[in-house]
């Protein structure tokens, strides 16, 4: 911004005349200590937001992790009552119980501010975590209620149906709330019987409907090598967006997990991947391994071909030798190196873009003081060239006009009418008459007498 502001005003200097070189000196100093202070401005905030990178791709991370899920607060309906239940009402009950929350939340916060302690705490940044939604109860008689219930809400982000019998019939109304709630980015469906067929109606459904869901668990689902193709597809695909997908308690074996990390080659979303228990063995943590960053490639550095995205995967309970298990280990670090360095850019350019946006009025205002003073300094400069040139034109037709007086050193003498040529210099006829005044030339000879005849006596 300075080398921009000093530029401009460098360019303005040189066309300014005498007399505005004050006022243009002036001009460059204001415009010149606005960039600066600008630019003070954005490092000091560009240095607040990345002063600990580490720490927030730390963060990241964590609320990844298939290893150590967040503890995140949930709002429970168990719809297993001996009432009748109202499923209408779901939307009502959430609503009230999150704006519950969010009091109690407040009446915390003031207490700690006025010094009280505070002794409920959310557990670090699980506090800044969305509400979880968990209901019970859901099976095939009231799913496509519930369904129907729940998919117009707005603030629903995480949703957990675990623990509830579902089956692939149940996949169709699933893949209507996938379609219609836009908001949701967590689904967990875990410990229920989906099985191949009902993954197969998710995957459909999440690349079609244009799905915002970033955060998938299908743990003990009973899913075998044709759900794990699947799953490859749908990883495979320019429009999927997830980024941790938990696989724990499956029977993919070997062939499950290959056609997985066929569709991981593709990829570039995907972070976290869940494959405890599921009968990896060495051979399918040599495909995983074939898929990703090889091990020795350059620090930071994309390999084509190779899936750089997937920073964690868990292979627990897979009988995986140590050896592989310290080659997939080699490859996630150079994936994790490949993601800091993206986050670190991602980071710097929305710390620009708000800078930008909240220098904007200061920018617009310096702006329109530069083009102001920018149109006077021209108009100035405009009149004076004008006058000047009428004053040289004035001059140049006096000087054309008057006669030159004989002996006038320097002006020529106006040549007589009819005269070929240019009039020669005073200079020169003085030059000619003083050689004119020398020795005469000698006159010519006058031509022999004949000599006279006698007169002849008749």
């Amino acid at each position: 911004m300075e080398s921009a502001g000093t530029a401009a005003g460098g360019n303005m200097r040189s066309c300014f005349s005498d007399f505005d070189v004050k006022n243009a000196a002036e001009l460059e100093a204001h415009i010149n200590m606005n960039a600066i202070a600008a630019k003070l401005n954005f490092d000091k905030y560009y240095s607040e937001r990345l002063q600990d990178v580490s720490k927030l791709w730390r963060d990241q991370k964590r609320r990844l992790d298939v290893r150590e899920p967040l503890v995140i607060p949930s709002i429970l309906i168990d719809l297993n009552t001996t009432r009748k239940f109202d499923y209408g009402a779901i939307p009502t009950i959430f609503d009230e119980e999150l704006a519950k929350r969010e009091q109690q939340a407040a009446e915390r916060a003031k207490a700690s501010e006025s010094g009280e302690m505070l002794l409920h705490m959310r557990g670090g940044k699980a506090g800044d975590e969305p509400i979880k939604f968990v209901l019970k109860g859901v099976d095939y008689s009231n799913v496509e209620l519930v369904v129907s219930a729940i998919k117009g809400m707005t603030n629903l982000v995480r949703l957990q149906l675990a623990d509830n019998g579902l089956e692939p019939d149940d996949c169709g109304s699933l893949a209507v709330l996938i379609r219609d709630c836009k908001s949701l980015t967590t689904l967990d469906l875990s410990n229920n019987k989906l099985a191949a067929e009902g993954v197969q109606k998710l995957c459909t459904a999440l690349l079609e409907s244009d799905s915002a869901i970033t955060d998938l668990d299908l743990g003990a689902n009973t899913l075998s090598r044709s759900a794990g193709k699947a799953l490859g597809e749908l990883l495979k695909d320019p429009r999927c967006k997830l980024e941790r997908l938990q696989l724990a308690g499956n029977q993919l074996g070997i062939y499950g997990t290959e056609e997985i990390a066929s569709g991981l080659v593709g990829n570039r979303t995907l972070k976290s991947l869940g494959l405890q228990n599921n009968n990896v063995g060495n051979d399918g943590a040599q495909k995983l391994i074939d898929c990703l960053t090889p091990k020795g490639s350059p620090i930071g550095v994309v390999v084509e071909g190779k899936n750089c995205s997937l920073i964690q995967v868990n292979l627990d309970s897979n009988r995986v030798d140590d050896p592989l298990v310290a080659q997939v280990a080699a490859s996630l670090w150079l994936n994790d190196q490949i993601q800091v360095r993206a986050h670190m850019v991602k980071l710097e350019a929305d710390n620009r873009r708000g800078v930008e946006a909240s220098c904007d009025g200061e920018l617009q205002l310096i702006q329109l003081l530069w083009e102001k003073a920018t149109d006077e300094l021209k108009a100035k400069l405009e009149a004076a060239a004008v006058a000047k040139a009428k004053a040289q034109a004035k001059a140049g037709g006096v000087k054309s006009t008057s006669p030159a007086k004989g002996g006038a050193k320097g002006v020529p003498a106006p040549a007589p009418k009819g005269a070929k040529g240019a009039p020669a210099p005073a200079s020169s006829a003085k030059v000619k008459a003083a050689a004119s005044t020398k020795s005469p030339a000698p006159a010519p000879k006058a031509p022999a007498k004949a000599p006279a005849k006698k007169p002849s006596a008749k």
